[in-house]
C-alpha cells in the first residue's frame, strides 16, 4: 500500500486484492477527506471498525474503515436506518416498519437470516 499525493489530492494505492492494483481518488475538502459513495445515499452510521451507507432502494453498504481508502461491499439485507455500537457488538435495522437486531455482527455471511424481528 502506498500512498501518492497529487496538488490538492491525495491518491490511494492499494495493491492487496489479487496483485490488481486499484487507485481511489481521496480529495481534501476545506480538512475533510472526502470519498466517494457506490450510488447517491439517504442515511450513513459509522462505528469504530466499519461504516454503513443507505441507499433510496433501501439498499445497504458497507466498508471496512482504515487507512485512506474504502472497498465498499453491498450488504444481503434491506434497511430504511440502521444503528451501529461504538464498537460494532450491536447493529439494528429497520425495513418495512419492523426492527432486526443482528445475532452475529460480522463483516461476511447471510445478514438477512441472522435477524431477530422484534
Amino acid at each position: 500500500m502506498c500512498f501518492i499525493c497529487y496538488i490538492g489530492i491525495l491518491c490511494f494505492v492499494d495493491e492487496s486484492r489479487e496483485g490488481v492494483t486499484t487507485l481511489q481518488e481521496v480529495k481534501d475538502v476545506s480538512g475533510w477527506l472526502q470519498f466517494m459513495t457506490t450510488a447517491p445515499i439517504t442515511w450513513m452510521t459509522a462505528c469504530a471498525h466499519y461504516i454503513a451507507v443507505g441507499d433510496s432502494n433501501d439498499g445497504v453498504h458497507y466498508s471496512v474503515v482504515g487507512g485512506f481508502g474504502l472497498n465498499w461491499q453491498y450488504a444481503d439485507c434491506k434497511a430504511v436506518q440502521l444503528a451501529i455500537s461504538p464498537n460494532g457488538d450491536l447493529v439494528w435495522r429497520i425495513h418495512q416498519g419492523v426492527a432486526y437486531a443482528l445475532r452475529n455482527p460480522a463483516l461476511t455471511g447471510n445478514h438477512q437470516k441472522k435477524g431477530d424481528v422484534l
